[in-house]
């Protein structure tokens, strides 16, 4: 009947302790009887019940948090949770200038198969110069369908100069529906095609979708094309 949480606190500590609380608060009730910290401590009796009535609920989800954390272990296998977990540690880590440890949180939520830890260190490792790594890992999470992947490899190549491979995956993760894909294919277009038509109809898909980049490039080449 008496189950023990993750802490090792058992459920009839908790009501002993709150127990004990209840009697205190009862016997300075009854000797200031009327006065104003009666009622007060009449207020807190009050929550004291609502805390009792909670204690059942508190010790089984405790229970049941812990008993999914001990099968995980066993399985040895991270749960969908846990690897978001992972990329927010990999991503607080790196928005604090901790680099060596962000590349390692976002290293193992990768090899789980998480496409955007993939991204994620493939962007931290283009930062760092790792321009080889970044696209490795660009590249697995746009061939596993990342539609973000595409586009971050899509920028590697055009940056490199390989326009007709950027602009294929420019292509399928704006055909995915990647704002900033729409984006930034119509400034290839616009930049390495001399396609205004082309460049037109993208950068208005990213701009009708909402996203402002998008908007802006849009008003700057019409304002172009009208001169």
């Amino acid at each position: 009947m008496w189950g023990v949480d993750d802490g090792g606190v058992r459920e009839r500590d908790l009501y002993g302790g709150i127990f004990l609380l209840a009697v205190g608060v009862s016997v300075v009730v009854l000797v200031g009887w009327g006065t104003g910290l009666a009622n007060e401590l009449a207020g807190v009796g009050s929550f004291i019940l609502t805390a009792v009535a909670a204690v059942p609920a508190i010790a089984a989800w405790r229970r049941d948090t812990e008993s999914k954390r001990r099968n995980g272990s066993r399985t040895g296998n991270a749960g969908a949770v846990d690897v978001d977990a992972l990329v927010n540690l990999g991503r607080m880590a790196k928005n604090q200038g901790r680099l060596d440890e962000a590349e390692q949180w976002f290293r193992k939520a990768a090899d789980t198969g998480h496409t955007g830890a993939m991204v994620d260190l493939g962007l931290l490792l283009q930062m760092r110069g790792d321009l080889a790594d970044a696209e490795e890992w660009f590249r697995k999470a746009a061939d596993a369908g990342d539609d973000w992947g595409m586009q971050c490899l899509g920028g590697l190549l055009r940056n490199r100069g390989d326009i007709d491979d950027a602009e294929k995956w420019y292509r399928k993760s704006a055909g995915d529906g990647h704002t900033g894909a729409m984006v930034d294919l119509g400034l290839l277009l616009r930049d390495h095609r001399d396609d205004l038509d082309g460049a037109e109809e993208w950068l208005r898909k990213g701009a009708d979708a909402g996203n402002g980049w998008g908007m802006h490039n849009l008003g700057r080449l019409l304002r172009d094309r009208e001169d």
